[in-house]
């Protein structure tokens, strides 16, 4: 689970266990979240979070659930949220862990802050990937007006809507997270993509690199909406 060679593929192995319930002990928790948090504002790192190891982007990051970061800051962006998003879901009192995460989310809000009054809004980031990580990190409830700026971020992705789906924000990554938010927020994108996941899911060949990761994730949609 832990890979001290790529924030990356511990993130990604970490992402997958809890999606598919797959038991993560305590001494593997406590093992990860003292290492995210010892990347914690290191070089490389976005906005004061946590940095990947040095040279890991040298390859384009995807995601656990097979979207691929376009861009460096993309991935940095992404990688920073999920770090601070599974120091939250780990929930591991270490000390040195709890400092890391504080000095990262008061970084982070800071920048939020500078980004969000030049572009205006709060409910969304820059591209769709980077504000599906943004979103899922939200759901923590990292930051007192965390509901406010969610509920944003859904009337944004309904006029987002397309055939389905949604422009510019991808579909596994963007259902994953509505599974993750809570019913009020999320029901309504759930019910408008159902029939394109139903679709989706008949579709899924078992031999895909992701096909687990993209079956519970449609039936975990289809099941809540």
């Amino acid at each position: 689970m832990l890979n001290r060679q790529s924030l990356g593929a511990t993130a990604n192995a970490v992402n997958t266990a809890l999606l598919l319930d797959q038991p993560i002990t305590r001494r593997q928790a406590a093992e990860v979240a003292a290492f995210i948090a010892g990347r914690q504002g290191l070089p490389g790192n976005y906005g004061g979070l946590f940095a990947p190891i040095e040279g890991e982007l040298s390859a384009p990051y995807r995601l656990f659930t097979g979207d691929p970061a376009l861009t460096g800051a993309a991935a940095r962006h992404i990688l920073g949220e999920e770090a601070l998003r599974l120091l939250k879901v780990l929930g591991v009192e270490a000390r040195a862990v709890r400092q890391a995460l504080g000095k990262a989310q008061e970084a982070f809000a800071a920048q939020l802050e500078q980004v969000q009054e030049r572009r205006g809004g709060k409910g969304t980031y820059c591209c769709g990937k980077c504000t599906v990580a943004y979103w899922r990190t939200l759901s923590t409830h990292w930051l007192p007006d965390a509901e406010a700026r969610l509920h944003a971020g859904m009337v944004a992705l309904k006029q987002a809507r397309q055939q389905g789906q949604w422009r510019r924000y991808p579909l596994y990554y963007t259902a994953l997270c509505l599974n993750e938010l809570p019913r009020d927020l999320a029901l309504a994108e759930r019910r408008y993509a159902r029939p394109h996941c139903e679709a989706a899911l008949g579709r899924l060949k078992r031999s895909s690199a992701h096909f687990e990761q993209h079956s519970a994730i449609l039936e975990g949609l289809l099941a809540a909406a």
